[in-house]
């Protein structure tokens, strides 16, 4: 199916999300299909990293001690807010809050997934050895985003309460994640409220009280991982047709609970058995617990 505008809409959207998400994809085909600019911070810094002779995670620890360069990348995003005209896309990690009245977009990834996507492409200032390489490096790179956003801004680039759609997008395609984007843009508009949370069905990790029917879908978001407290033959249908999203809601527990919660009920055998029953394999297990309380962001939907 082709992206298609609708007629007499003006589009804001801004987008951010893990590393490795594949923003910058889903940016391309939502500009070429609703005919806006892309605003990208990212880029902008990608090549004042280049002019500067750095990689784009020295860059970033350097720029934890040079607040003006994110103020004039700030004062850039702020002054659009009040453009009432023309369609626009915001690629920055802060345009949720400096384009307020933005549709504010979050890209989630599996870590692992996304470090394979970053090592693959080979971008320019980015270089790695292997995918595991690139999966530590990318690591050091988001603390360091949020070491310095939450210093200078006093945000947590993690909470997803900040964003009016989540989308996964582990094994679902840039399409369809365009598609969803706009599905959901529309809805807004119609004045639809709350907050949207989209989930790969093969990075979710049942509990051993995990409850097998009902609807919607629940899970707990702890350290990065989603673990499901509720409905996971939903979860199953959606792996057996092989859907790559599924809507679902996450518990609004405090970080402290949602460890405790998740620590007292996680159970690998458990997880083993629904990998066999599936047919597929996790790229790692959370078996780290308890869960660093800073870590962990939850979403109402």
């Amino acid at each position: 199916m082709k992206l298609k505008a609708k007629r007499g809409i003006i589009y804001r959207i801004s987008l951010t999300g893990d590393l490795g998400s594949g923003k910058s994809t889903v940016c391309s085909l939502l500009a070429e299909a609703i005919g806006a600019e892309v605003v990208s911070i990212g880029s902008m810094q990608r090549k004042l990293a280049a002019e500067m002779g750095m990689t784009t995670l020295e860059f970033s620890h350097y720029m934890e001690g040079h607040p003006e360069i994110d103020n004039e990348f700030d004062d850039r995003l702020k002054s659009y807010d009040a453009v009432v005209e023309g369609n626009y896309i915001f690629d920055s990690r802060l345009a949720w809050n400096f384009v307020p009245s933005a549709f504010s977009v979050y890209l989630t990834v599996d870590p692992h997934e996304g470090a394979k996507r970053v090592f693959l492409a080979t971008r320019s200032g980015e270089t790695y050895l292997d995918e595991k390489d690139a999966f530590v490096r990318l690591g050091e790179r988001r603390k360091s985003e949020m070491l310095r956003y939450g210093s200078a801004y006093g945000v947590d680039l993690s909470d997803m309460t900040n964003y009016d759609l989540i989308i996964d997008s582990t094994s679902a395609s840039p399409s369809e994640i365009a598609h969803l984007i706009l599905e959901e843009y529309s809805k807004k508009l119609k004045g639809k409220v709350g907050k949207t949370l989209y989930l790969s069905p093969y990075r979710i990790y049942p509990l051993k009280d995990t409850t097998p029917l009902g609807e919607p879908v629940v899970v707990v978001r702890a350290d990065g991982y989603y673990f499901l407290t509720v409905g996971l033959a939903s979860v199953a249908r959606k792996a057996y047709c092989c859907e790559n999203l599924v809507p679902v809601t996450a518990e609004a527990l405090s970080a402290p609970a949602a460890a405790t919660y998740v620590a007292k009920h996680y159970d690998k055998k458990r997880i083993k058995e629904w990998e066999a029953h599936i047919g597929f394999s996790y790229p790692a297990y959370p078996d780290k617990h308890p869960v660093p309380a800073e870590d962990n962001t939850c979403l109402h939907r």
